[in-house]
């Protein structure tokens, strides 16, 4: 008990002792936000009115949320460089890259309006001013669907101030809104399946939801809609028959989307002060020496944000461990993990403040284990952006070519939309291409080369280049 009580008032005095994050200059309102929408022919004139209006209702409410002023100019074109595909852009970058030519002429204007406004969600820092850097504290709290506080860095990104601002957001909360007629739809047997739902993500997936407030509206039969923190989601019309279990469905798709949303630093530290300090006090009291709670957490969210799971905390703790921490692996250092093909390096990586390498280098350890044990199992539907695309998102060019970047890469995806995995060839691409294509149908996830086993062949997977540049 008192070396509990030690490393307890040790925790509180550190705590004190670590200042608050100074505000830094910026802005998240500004000049009227620039919309362009290009249609496809098969597109009625009234279909394209609607889009626009609902877009433009859609566009002002979430602006109001976030605590912005900016009024969406919406430009409609119709049958833009190709007359199968819908896009959408938001001062110039992409938002939505949409193929039409596998619709029917009745069906397009319904699911172009669907998927446009769902892809909104996926770039919710777009709707700030365009001045603001993408790698910025302020952009990252909005991709999160986080209110941005006045004072919050819009230049640079700070971890630390990051997740604190974070945390200092009211408690989460989940509101769905169902029409009234497929409330009274509802069986007995169907009354649990909201709470088996958040009860299987927790077993699987470790994310604790908070309890979801379902309240009936007068919309008509089949109308869903969903609040999740910040934001609310676009009416999503099912069909007017449905029944409980398949709005139960849309929520788990639209959380699903959406868990990163729902780490917080808070429960981080509640399970390792909690829960591992009495069943693995040495792995926490190292975890601290060399990582912050808010480095722990951003490096979690992005793991989770990337399809992987918080369940095993302990684990994840170790990965980040060694995947760098703060002391020297001296000859007295016994590193498990260490590959025994490799030479043993005299210094280990200093901890990294940048949440998404970190997330790399866990991810690295994890696949070198299931590889040497056996149990990896290679890339399917691999390909790699050509290396000039990368670069080009890289480089600090200014808006217009960063834009110009993200187009580029989306149209080059665009050619192989079957594709499961990107694989960008340095860790830096990797947030920047990730950013760009959330714009297609199907967002594939994507690693860095660093990632892949020692024996990957790289060189073996497609290369896809912008259309555009090989004409």
């Amino acid at each position: 008990m008192t070396d509990l009580g030690r490393r307890l008032l040790g925790t509180l005095q550190k705590r004190a002792d670590t200042p608050a994050p100074k505000p830094a200059s910026g802005s998240v309102s500004g000049e009227p936000m620039d919309v362009g929408i290009h249609l496809p022919d098969s597109v009625p004139a009234a279909a394209a009115d609607d889009l626009k209006a609902r877009l433009r209702t859609y566009l002002s409410a979430l602006s109001s949320e976030f605590g912005l002023d900016r009024e969406p100019v919406i430009t409609a074109a119709v049958a833009g460089s190709d007359p199968t595909e819908a896009t959408l852009s938001i001062d110039q970058r992409p938002v939505a890259h949409l193929r039409t030519d596998h619709l029917r002429p009745e069906d397009v204007a319904e699911s172009i309006d669907n998927s446009v406004m769902s892809r909104i969600l996926r770039r919710l820092s777009l709707l700030a001013d365009p001045s603001i850097d993408p790698r910025s504290t302020s952009a990252y709290l909005m991709m999160l669907g986080c209110r941005v506080p006045p004072g919050t860095s819009a230049d640079s990104f700070d971890v630390e101030a990051a997740e604190r601002l974070i945390d200092d957001q009211p408690d989460d909360h989940i509101v769905l809104e169902v029409a009234a007629p497929t409330m009274r739809r509802l069986h007995g047997d169907e009354a649990r399946a909201m709470v088996e739902l958040r009860e299987a993500e927790f077993r699987e997936r470790g994310v604790v939801y908070p309890d979801v407030r379902v309240e009936p509206t007068d919309d008509r039969p089949g109308s869903v809609r969903l609040r999740l923190n910040d934001v609310t989601l676009p009416v999503r019309r099912l069909r007017e028959h449905t029944g409980w279990i398949d709005v139960v469905h849309y929520l788990h798709v639209e959380l699903a989307a959406r868990r990163h949303w729902f780490v917080r630093m808070r429960q981080v530290s509640d399970l390792m002060d909690k829960d591992l300090a009495y069943v693995l006090p040495d792995l926490v009291a190292v975890s601290e020496a060399n990582y912050t709670r808010a480095q722990i957490t951003a490096c979690v969210r992005e793991l989770v944000r990337g399809g992987r799971r918080m369940r095993n905390i302990p684990r994840i703790l170790w990965l980040t461990l060694e995947a760098g921490g703060g002391f020297p692996a001296g000859s007295d250092i016994l590193r498990l993990s260490e590959s025994p093909l490799l030479p043993k390096v005299r210094h280990r990586p200093s901890a990294d403040r940048d949440p998404v390498v970190q997330a790399v280098r866990v991810r690295k350890l994890a696949a070198e284990e299931e590889w040497r044990l056996g149990n990896y199992r290679p890339l399917r539907h691999a390909v790699r952006l050509h290396i000039e695309i990368e670069e080009r998102l890289l480089a600090k060019d200014g808006l217009e070519a960063l834009a110009r970047a993200e187009w580029a890469a989306v149209r080059a995806f665009a050619k192989a939309p079957e594709a499961e995995y990107v694989v960008t060839q340095t860790v830096g691409a990797l947030g920047p291409v990730r950013a760009a294509l959330q714009a297609v149908e199907k967002v594939p996830r994507v690693i860095s080369s660093h990632e892949l086993p020692p024996d990957a062949d790289v060189s073996a997977f497609p290369v896809l280049s912008d259309p555009e540049q090989d004409r």
